[in-house]
């Protein structure tokens, strides 16, 4: 069976505190000096971080006046990365990836946990959408192989590592690992070696890249 390259990548944002004490959006900061030049001042100490106060926003109170945000537990940054992208979200990812939309896609809304017209669950991956997602993303491989002329060759270590390399670049919208472009190259020259055409070899490598972490999640 092929093997699926999985990448997905966190990425934090730190926002500075320097700013006005009380901007458009309710945060609220606390101004800190600059750091001191080292030996201008030998009694001088080195100014702790800035930091920022944890009210963001309007504090709404029940009847009763307790807090209704008093219980509520702050997110990790960055943890929303990893939810699943919805459903209607694919096709435009698809063409912007490959170029063409999956014919097959049409009918795989189920297994990616198209929302409903009302309340519904965020989709979650399982084992039905990861089958789903790779037999999709070779579907599309396929037409995103056929004509181009880099695709008739036979893999060989250095086209792989070029082609899983740009793939992973293009699709993800990142830089591969060493670990991922290896991954990719096992897809490449050893798990789709028995296939007879050259073309449908790249469509698996592709695919493998397609069907990933790094371009069905955020």
């Amino acid at each position: 069976m092929q093997k699926l390259s999985f990448g997905l990548t966190f990425v934090l944002f730190a926002a500075a505190c320097d700013g006005p004490v009380d901007d458009s959006f309710g945060r609220h900061s606390t101004p800190m000096p600059g750091p001191v030049e080292p030996g201008t001042d030998p009694n001088a100490v080195t100014p702790a971080p800035p930091l920022c106060s944890p009210t963001t926003g309007t504090q709404w109170k029940g009847f009763a006046g307790t807090s209704l945000v008093q219980q509520r537990s702050d997110g990790a940054i960055g943890a929303d990365r990893a939810r699943m992208k919805p459903f209607d979200a694919l096709a435009d990812e698809y063409t912007r990836a490959i170029g063409n939309v999956p014919v097959s896609l049409a009918n795989a809304a189920a297994s990616f946990g198209a929302a409903p017209e009302r309340f519904y669950m965020e989709p979650q991956a399982s084992a039905i959408s990861v089958w789903s997602s790779f037999r999709v993303a070779f579907d599309g491989c396929l037409t995103f192989t056929e004509t181009a002329a880099d695709y008739a060759a036979t893999p060989t270590d250095a086209s792989a590592t070029a082609m899983c390399t740009a793939l992973a670049r293009k699709f993800w919208s990142r830089a591969a690992t060493s670990a991922e472009v290896d991954a990719c190259k096992q897809v490449a020259l050893t798990d789709s070696a028995g296939e007879a055409t050259p073309r449908r070899r790249w469509a698996f490598t592709c695919a493998s890249l397609l069907s990933s972490a790094g371009f069905l999640t955020y």
